[in-house]
């Protein structure tokens, strides 16, 4: 069960239960049932295997590394003088951290 849970989410992440179901191939990934999916999102949530948001489960830290790729395309568009360059803009953080609104 954890195996198929695991690689129908690494396939594609942001998945409800039924979805991961419906990625059964062969028969004995047939034989499972939905109560047992839910189970398994549920324990695995828990001890930090998957997380859930809206209602749709990812491995944990997939989301995080969608947003590591879309941050990385970022410097090509400022490099070519791109919207993502005139985007650049301080931010509280920032200034909080460095303690100079300069930086």
């Amino acid at each position: 069960m954890p195996r198929f849970v695991e690689q129908a989410l690494r396939a594609q992440p942001g998945q409800a239960p039924p979805e991961i179901l419906a990625r059964a191939d062969d028969d004995m990934e047939r034989l499972i049932k939905h109560h047992s999916i839910r189970t398994e999102l549920r324990n695995g949530g828990k001890q930090g295997k998957y997380e859930q948001k809206d209602g749709r489960w990812s491995l944990a830290g997939a989301h995080a590394g969608a947003g590591e790729a879309a941050a990385s395309e970022a410097p090509s568009d400022a490099e070519t003088g791109g919207p993502a360059s005139e985007a650049v803009t301080q931010t509280p953080s920032t200034e909080a951290a460095t303690g100079d609104p300069a930086c």
